[in-house]
């Protein structure tokens, strides 16, 4: 078997056990992958999982570039996988100078990422195709808040808060009047979406200058995760429902292969120019529509649930930019229906060494 080095980064990412069990399929196409890991902590999980681990600094740091490449050189890098939103941005926006190395870069372009990413510009496009889009206004002022407030008819409406650039569940907040503060705070959790518009307006004086910030209407529906795939000749779009969820993970979710969610989201791939593995998030409204939430540019924490379904599109990715036959992995092998629950697990370390394991390396 040909040896693949593969460099993931950002191993301490709650999706990283997804993402290297699903390329253990490798094997099957006479390739064996060696994993190299990277992450801006000094001990995560996924370093006990990779055959060799990197820290790096955040991607943010003018030195993060540099000490990338001269990993991607020394281990002799086949494959460069991206797993966290913030990397993308600085990895793509140097995504020709990287591949000078060797290494297969596998992610969108700049242009794609941040069109992408960034939630405002990712509902505008959407309404410039006349997709099922959500009621939005963008605002950058608490005068603003207060005025935008009421076309949402708030607060006989709840009203959806969120930046307009993030990733996971963070600035997003429920704006509602009918909650018991009480209640959530004797039996609720912390991380509840939950507040009233006036505890906002207390957050937002606290400073002088906020990032753009979008208030959304409220969709009640069903929540739905697309995993997606997209090269030269094919697109795939696999939805599934978001059962149970905590903290923005997905704990338990079911293939739904909607066609209305799967054509809407491969009119965005290909406006977006979106390549490899991606994913969008969607909600259905009070009349059962899908409506676009937003997009991850990425290999989504939860991916794996597909492969499990029959169609691994990770692996996909990683096979077509080897130029390895792949038409196997397509959309008429997945089994709708499927569903994959998350557990907590974990490894054992003494001495540096682990001492119990929760997953088989190849």
């Amino acid at each position: 078997m040909k040896q693949i080095n593969i460099l993931i980064t950002g191993v301490g990412a709650p999706g990283t056990w997804g993402t290297l069990t699903s390329l253990q399929g490798a094997s099957n196409y006479d390739i064996t992958l060696n994993f190299i890991g990277t992450d801006i902590q000094k001990d995560p999980i996924g370093k006990y999982w990779s055959h060799k681990f990197y820290q790096l600094p955040s991607p943010d740091d003018k030195t993060y570039i540099n000490k990338l490449k001269k990993i991607l050189i020394d281990e002799k890098i086949h494959i460069l996988l991206p797993q966290t939103t913030n990397e993308l941005f600085a990895i793509s926006k140097y995504k020709k100078d990287l591949e000078k190395t060797g290494t297969l870069v596998l992610c969108s372009d700049h242009t794609a990422i941040t069109n992408s990413n960034n939630k405002l510009n990712l509902l505008e496009i959407n309404s410039s195709l006349d997709l099922p889009t959500p009621t939005f206004l963008k605002f950058g002022s608490l005068k603003e808040f207060d005025s935008l407030l009421s076309q949402f008819n708030y607060p006989k409406n709840n009203v959806v808060i969120k930046p307009a650039v993030s990733n996971g569940m963070r600035g997003v907040r429920i704006l509602s009047e009918n909650i018991d503060e009480f209640d959530i705070y004797l039996n609720q959790k912390p991380t509840h979406l939950y507040t009233t518009a006036n505890y906002m307006k207390h957050i937002l004086k606290s400073t002088d200058q906020f990032p753009p910030l979008i208030l959304m209407e409220y969709l009640p529906g069903q929540e739905y995760t697309v995993d997606a795939y997209r090269d030269k000749k094919t697109i795939i779009a696999i939805p599934r429902k978001r059962i149970h969820v905590r903290s923005g993970i997905s704990f338990e979710t079911e293939i739904d292969t909607r066609t209305d969610i799967i054509n809407i989201s491969n009119r965005l791939a290909n406006q977006l120019d979106l390549n490899h593995c991606f994913g969008f998030q969607f909600k259905l409204n009070k009349n059962k529509e899908p409506m676009l939430l937003e997009c991850n540019p990425r290999i989504q924490g939860t991916m794996v649930a597909s492969a499990v379904a029959g169609c691994n599109i990770i692996l996909k990715s990683v096979l077509n930019a080897l130029n390895i036959n792949h038409d196997s992995i397509n959309k008429d092998s997945l089994c709708h229906g499927a569903i994959y629950k998350r557990y907590w697990g974990g490894i054992g370390i003494i001495k540096g060494e682990v001492v119990n394991e929760t997953i088989n390396l190849p």
